[in-house]
């Protein structure tokens, strides 16, 4: 938990913060307030506190005719204080700094009938002595940021709530009382109260520094808001354009008039990709907000109450993780979608990264927040070095081991759950899914996402008799008996399930895949985010990338054997690499010895990052196949790197042995025969002669195909009628 200060008593954003992390984060957040007022607060010790919160400050001023004693004292206040306040914190050692700039660093609105949209590259102009000494505080605090002290600053739109002063109680008050208004076309930022708060609560728990713009989700245009305000206390009010003469000669009276036509229908954006980041803050959208805003004091406790009564769904997933640690992210997304529909989800993984070999958390238990709903359990597993061996089976055995030590201690700070999803790979998830699930009298549901211990024994790697494979066989018989839904994402599995398992097909529900197709559109334009070797590499030049585990399945080595051909035959193509694994020592060499000069062998980079590189590939290759094993994939695959290929735009060329695939069916790609190099390099060769147009008619085919049917949204309306 972490112990946060709020410099500045009684201020309308701090007491409802600190209401709000009381409602949501009071097992992450810990809150204390000192007042600022008799500098009393000088004496206090900072140092127990992790972060400093400071709201103190002087705000919507009236910058008309006001004596330099006047501004001299927003100056003392909205600068020194806060300048004064941050180096007393980093001195007492408080390792994160939070001051709440605002939007009045980049001046006034644009006036009535002109656009202001401000960008990453937009420089602050403040217009008048208020919005510079906000300035002044916003220069002078970041400058003591550095590796042990992390300043956070925001610079918010409007902030509106109930409560709340400035504009609004004004739009307010007119919205109750005039019978028409004008209908102008303009777009402000606005930041709701709540989502603020949420916001604040995410920077203070990931510790995120450096600049940002938080705000509502939409634009919102001065008559929408007055109508909705209107609405909200049974008003009705006849917006029209009809009176936008009225504003427009407003507009140029000089003087007040001016001032306040500009101030209510004026124009003043954030891009909204300014306000975009790796979690999700924006719950309240701008209609919910204003009848929150304007509705009586108990009925809105009563609302939020309301909405707080969630079912909460458990899932036991090793391998899941957040996005910044690399793992797999199919919960993440279901999370985060289940999240706005209205329930409670927690996913208990490893604190032991399978991906990096390296430990996300040593802790026994640690709890991460990507989302107001959402909660990640990390817990400690035994390490290993390499993906198979005996540390390896300690690393499973020991994940089920803590799922059931440490589930009974969550349960205790945070309540039971109403389901329980087990997901494989491995088994033994099932085991602590079933085991919770008994324990709590709930519902099981087993996922099913690889066919242990069959794979083993179609791929010739083990017998049926083998010990490992009885004990995994008698589990897997054991999950089939006892779930009471069993979810598969691979193509074909039922054919396994149901056909050689003998479980009823009205149990078994297929559930692919997830695409956050608007997660990925907005990650395609993250190019400038990419490692500069590899985006020198893509810069020019016709690009076959591939992505994921350098494995000899993975068909590496045959795409290298490939671009040998193609450089021998004078085709002119780059292949890039971005990944890790075995096979990496093995690939450089054949690079080296070869003069594959064309070739560029990468690290593993985001998943968050892919998009924009995948986006940016005239190829995108892929390749499933064990050498001599035919039958492993007989029941289909499950990859999200063929979603992250299909719905890239680019062309894919698969190495499969089964033609019942994704990458056929959706006309999004070509089938390459698998350890087939001259094949390979003939299918390359084919899309690099090909016209633009036939390769965009690949890329789209492709994210049509992923869009219909591994959408998320239309995913998690399937996992919720199989949990709930």
């Amino acid at each position: 938990m972490k112990r946060v200060l709020i410099t500045g008593a009684n201020s309308y954003i701090g007491v409802l913060f600190e209401n709000y992390v009381k409602e949501h984060y009071c097992s992450e957040l810990d809150i204390d307030t000192v007042d600022m007022i008799d500098g009393s607060w000088r004496k206090k010790d900072f140092s127990p506190y992790d972060v400093v919160y400071h709201v103190a400050g002087i705000a919507h001023a009236d910058v008309g005719n006001v004596s330099e004693e006047v501004k001299a004292k927003y100056y003392a206040i909205n600068t020194d204080l806060a300048i004064e306040t941050a180096k007393k914190a980093k001195a007492d050692s408080v390792k994160q700094f939070v001051y709440m700039s605002s939007a009045i660093v980049y001046g006034d609105s644009a006036p009535y009938g002109k656009t202001k949209r401000i960008t990453a590259n937009t420089e602050p102009k403040p217009t008048n002595f208020y919005g510079d000494s906000k300035w002044q505080a916003d220069k002078g605090v970041r400058e003591l940021a550095d590796n042990s002290f992390t300043v956070t600053v925001l610079r918010p739109p409007m902030i509106y709530g109930k409560g709340s002063k400035g504009n609004y109680p004004t739009l307010a008050k007119v919205a109750k009382k005039l019978p028409i208004f004008p209908d102008v076309k303009n777009e402000r930022s606005m930041l709701y109260i709540e989502n603020l708060c949420e916001f604040l609560a995410q920077v203070m728990i990931r510790d995120l520094g450096g600049i940002f713009w938080p705000q509502n989700a939409e634009y919102s245009r001065t008559s929408e808001v007055v109508k909705l305000i209107a609405s909200a206390n049974g008003k009705k009010i006849l917006v029209s354009r009809t009176f936008n003469w009225v504003v427009a000669l407003a507009s140029h009276i000089p003087g007040k008039i001016n001032g306040l036509a500009n101030k209510a229908f004026g124009n003043l954006t954030y891009d909204q990709s300014l306000s975009v980041y790796d979690f999700e803050y924006r719950d309240v959208d701008l209609r919910t907000s204003i009848k929150r805003t304007e509705m009586p004091q108990n009925e809105l406790n009563n609302d939020i109450k309301q909405n707080s009564k969630r079912k909460t769904i458990w899932i036991i997933d090793h391998y899941s993780s957040e996005p910044q640690y690399g793992g797999i992210s199919r919960q993440y997304d279901f999370a985060k979608e289940l999240d706005k529909r209205g329930y409670n989800v927690v996913i208990f993984s490893s604190g032991f990264s399978h991906y990096t070999h390296t430990y996300i958390s040593e802790k026994g238990m640690y709890i991460s927040k990507p989302f107001k709903h959402v909660r990640y359990v990390y817990v400690k597993t035994h390490s290993y070095g390499a993906n198979n061996g005996k540390d390896r089976a300690l690393n499973m055995i020991t994940f089920m081991t803590q799922v059931l030590k440490y589930a009974t201690k969550f349960a205790k700070q945070y309540g039971n759950p109403d389901v329980i999803e087990g997901a494989s790979v491995h088994p033994l998830a099932w085991i602590a899914a079933y085991r919770l699930s008994r324990k709590y009298k709930v519902r099981f549901v087993a996922e099913v996402r690889d066919f242990w211990p069959q794979i083993w024994i179609d791929s010739g790697e083990k017998k049926e008799s083998s010990p490992m494979c009885v004990f995994f066989r008698t589990i897997e018989d054991f999950t089939y008996k006892h779930a009471d839904h069993i979810i598969y994402s691979l193509s074909h599995g039922d054919r396994y399930i149901c056909d050689v398992k003998g479980v009823p097909r009205n149990k078994v529900t297929l559930i692919g895949q997830p695409m956050d197709c608007e997660r990925y559109d907005e990650n395609r334009k993250r190019l400038d985010e990419i490692p500069e070797n590899i985006k020198d590499f893509i810069k020019e030049g016709f690009i076959c990338t591939f992505t994921g585990y350098f494995m000899e399945y993975e068909g590496v080595m045959v795409m290298l054997e490939a671009q040998k051909i193609l450089r021998d035959q004078g085709i002119n193509v780059k292949m890039l690499f971005v990944g890790s694994g075995e096979a990496k020592s093995e690939m450089e060499r054949y690079v080296e010895q070869n003069k594959l000069n064309n070739v560029l062998i990468g690290d593993r980079i985001s998943k968050e990052l892919v998009p924009a590189l995948l986006s940016n590939s005239d190829v995108c290759m892929a390749h499933m196949e064990y050498q001599g094993k035919e039958t492993v994939f007989k029941y289909g695959i499950s990859k999200n790197k063929i979603n992250d290929y299909l719905y890239s735009g680019t062309c894919t060329l698969f190495g499969f042995r089964y033609e019942d695939n994704e990458v056929v069916d959706s006309g999004g790609g070509i089938l390459v025969e698998p350890y087939n190099s001259r094949d390979f390099a003939e299918k390359i060769k084919a899309v690099y002669v090909m016209t633009e147009n036939s390769r965009r008619e690949y890329g789209i085919n492709g994210m049509k195909q992923t869009k219909a049917f591994h959408d998320l949204r239309v995913l998690t309306d399937k996992l919720v009628e199989v949990l709930l």
